[in-house]
């Protein structure tokens, strides 16, 4: 998973969601401390620090932070001390989207020559309760097999050291071992195989480690607390210091009482071996997959899965589902794969490989960077021996069951192995929609044209629309999609139920909740299928020409790439092209200033919200009372269009990007996806500055790469056929100007 899937009110999300402390004469945090270039004056010199902490996690906090990805939540501090000038620390926290993935940094500088000088240190650590595999509740030790890694990304810039960092038994120890000086790297060290020193770490910013005064031996861990990196610019000197970073790992011994597996339950089978004692749910599936399925690596290798499974037959009924009921709606691929990811998890051997030697394992199912790839499939090999996990075959299952059902045969071959393949492509297929296609019963609003006055001052006029009540719910993507699906539609995410994605294992969900989970181009496809049904004119086209309807969807996500994969080395960029007919009927997403007209459904005010004085929380679902998931649509009051959430529940998606104060006519942007309002996860300082008018609306990213969240659904509008000119409007209306330009001829 990405770390952040958004700036949010910050733009650049730092550590701790706050600035630095910054010391120097005059400064409002106090003057510094540190004479740091000895020669006895402080006044010119200056430091800033992120505080050390164990207790206050280090990495950044707010709604679009995703702490509930991998390795997100870790604690640490970092000091910049200067030398005749003042602070100048550019960046610490996430830069989104760089090379298609989120990485952490930590800059500073000293260039301008002279006397100016900079040394720097930075520790990130994570803590035991945030161990997987049971680490949080058992002892964890090293071993002669475990390792420590971290991957560097775009930048190792001027700093002198790396080392890795271990507490235990209330002290910190760090590695003789160095590493670094090379960026897209993976550094690994085994612990068996350096010294170890003593490692004073305390509070506010006591991060320097001296190798020179300290005393490396070989250490036996056998309970460990913590563990990270430390990076260091230890001399002072001139240096512009730049280091990018993600995906730290520890592979380490949890000493817990002897199991089949941490994740599973599973119960002895007849001729050897372990059986899930009922089909893996979804909030299990979810747990490796998320594992698994990352853009962001060190040590493991990542996956890529064909479908993302569902809850229970959620796509088939309109009753309430939960994270505890089976996984549906994968293919055999999907399966074999989600058990070689958890064998991985576990530290087993992997069951499936891609070659017949055994010796590639197999992690990816499809092939999502090259569209012309998009039916590939993998040939799948088995090592019956070997002692990770797979699906039960035939004579395993339980009579009658259905479902997913995991063994872990420690090696013993079960008697159907000839023919298990062919079982499990019979038994993991896709859910049949036939029956959930049908009418999505969608109440539109009427619009009003009119205008109102953008936060730069320019005037934005909008023709007259029709827009969903609320936003669109699961129940009506659901029924639509089944649609579109049978009439050969093609989308990359077939959407979730609600904040699924995002829950813990038991919560329910009702099929009236926002659809979430869809990249911008699932929605306009989607859109485009509303369209049809209702026989009105489709919005969305592959050619220029906009002969060609959009019913195909790339297949490329942004959690997906290969591991060196950037953007610029795609063919296509990871991009798909869609064009627009406004002129038509059809259905469509919002322009992000057709969305900010109706969300303040004719308030012209700035800085306070559409509906007044009132609590946020009358109108919108926000994380104040939310209980971390989305709610069921139109509980809150409406705005005075009559239109509900538009503030809060799930952001909506809208295409921008590419304001300006000279395009005021109806503005269609850059066909880059954005979102409005907020979400059930935005906290009472972002709803403040991401709800009042003039806020302006957010984007998420800065290209046209598909991506989706569980906290993104959307809502659609459409128009009058003509309501638009087929050609976007010009920027000013033409003038004509005649000159005289003898004036400017020379005599």
């Amino acid at each position: 998973d990405d770390y952040c899937w958004q700036g949010g009110v910050q733009g650049l999300p730092t550590y701790r969601a706050k600035q630095a402390t910054l010391l120097f004469k005059g400064s409002k945090d106090g003057e510094c401390p540190v004479d740091v270039d000895g020669d006895g004056q402080t006044d010119p010199d200056s430091m800033a620090y992120y505080e050390f902490s164990m207790d206050s996690p280090y990495n950044p906090t707010g709604a679009f932070y995703n702490h509930k990805g991998n390795s997100a939540k870790f604690y640490g501090g970092a000091v910049s001390f200067w030398a005749h000038r003042k602070p100048n620390w550019q960046e610490g926290g996430i830069n989104l989207n760089h090379e298609l993935r989120d990485d952490f940094n930590l800059h500073s500088y000293a260039v301008e020559g002279g006397k100016s000088a900079v040394r720097t240190f930075g520790v990130w650590l994570w803590k035991k309760e945030d161990f997987r595999n049971g680490g949080d509740k058992y002892p964890v030790s090293f071993d002669a097999n475990s390792v420590i890694g971290v991957y560097i990304s775009r930048y190792w810039k001027e700093y002198e050291e790396g080392r890795f960092v271990v507490q235990e038994g209330g002290k910190f120890y760090i590695t003789e071992k160095t590493f670094g000086g090379k960026a897209h790297t993976l550094y690994t060290m085994k612990p068996s195989e350096t010294l170890w020193a003593e490692y004073g770490l305390a509070a506010p910013y006591a991060i320097e480690f001296d190798p020179k005064k300290a005393k490396f031996e070989k250490k036996e861990f056998t309970d460990i607390q913590a563990a990270g990196w430390y990076i260091a610019k230890p001399t002072l000197g001139r240096a512009s210091l730049w280091v990018k970073w993600y995906g730290f790992t520890m592979d380490a011994v949890v000493n817990r009482p002897a199991t089949p597996s941490h994740l599973l339950k599973m119960k002895p089978i007849a001729g050897g071996g372990e059986m899930t004692e009922s089909p893996v749910s979804y909030g299990e599936w979810r747990e490796i997959y998320r594992w698994s399925n990352r853009n962001q690596y060190a040590i493991h290798e990542s996956y890529i899965y064909d479908r993302d499974g569902d809850m229970g037959a959620m796509f088939t009924d309109d009753k309430q589902h939960t994270t505890s009921e089976p996984v549906t709606d994968i293919t055999w691929l999907d399966a074999v794969a989600w058990c070689n990811a958890l064998s991985e998890h576990e530290g087993l051997e992997p069951v499936f490989y891609s070659d017949a030697e055994c010796k590639e394992v197999l992690r990816v199912v499809v092939n999502r960077q090259l569209s012309d790839k998009r039916d590939w499939h993998p040939e799948v090999f088995v090592k019956w021996n070997a002692d990770g996990f797979r699906p039960a075959t035939a004579a395993e299952m339980p009579q009658a069951a259905e479902g997913f059902f995991v063994v872990r045969s420690r090696g013993k071959q079960p008697a159907d192995t000839a023919v298990a393949i062919e079982q499990w492509k019979k038994r993991f297929v896709p859910l049949s929609l036939e029956t959930a296609a049908g009418d999505p019963g969608l109440k539109m609003i009427s619009v009003p044209g009119g205008s109102y006055l953008r936060a730069d001052d320019a005037t934005i006029k909008i023709n007259p629309f029709f827009m969903a009540e609320t936003e669109i719910t699961f129940d009506q993507w659901k029924k639509v999609y089944a649609w579109a699906v049978g009439k050969g539609y093609s989308f990359d995410r077939d959407g979730d139920l609600g904040s699924m994605d995002w829950s813990d294992l038991g919560t329910g969900f009702s099929q009236d909740e926002p659809a979430t989970q869809m990249s911008h181009l699932d929605a306009m496809l989607w859109c485009n299928a509303l369209s049809e049904m209702q026989g009105k004119t489709p919005v969305y086209y592959t050619d220029a020409e906009t002969t060609q309807v959009f019913k195909v969807c790339r297949r490329f996500r942004m959690e997906n790439p290969d591991k060196r994969m950037t953007q610029q080395r795609l063919p296509d960029l990871g991009v798909q092209d869609i064009f627009s007919r406004w002129d038509v009927d059809g259905y469509r997403l919002p322009s992000e200033w057709e969305w900010e007209y109706a969300y303040r459904a004719g308030n012209n005010q700035q800085k306070v919200y559409p509906w007044g004085k009132e609590p946020a929380t009358d109108y919108a679902w926000i994380a104040e009372n939310s209980g971390d998931k989305t709610q069921g649509v139109k509980q809150k009051k409406p705005n005075a269009w009559g239109l509900y959430d538009m503030a809060g529940n799930v952001f909506e998606w809208a295409i921008g990007k590419g304001a300006s104060y000279y395009l005021v006519d109806n503005p269609r942007g850059e066909k880059a996806p954005a979102v409005g309002g907020g979400s059930f996860r935005t906290n009472a300082v972002e709803s403040k500055k991401m709800m009042e008018l003039g806020s302006g609306i957010r984007l998420p990213h800065e290209s046209l790469v598909p991506f989706a969240s569980p906290e993104i659904g959307f809502r659609v509008i459409r128009c009058e056929k003509d309501t638009h000119p087929k050609e976007t409007p010009p920027y000013l209306p033409v003038k004509v100007l005649e000159l005289d330009t003898t004036i400017f001829d020379t005599k």
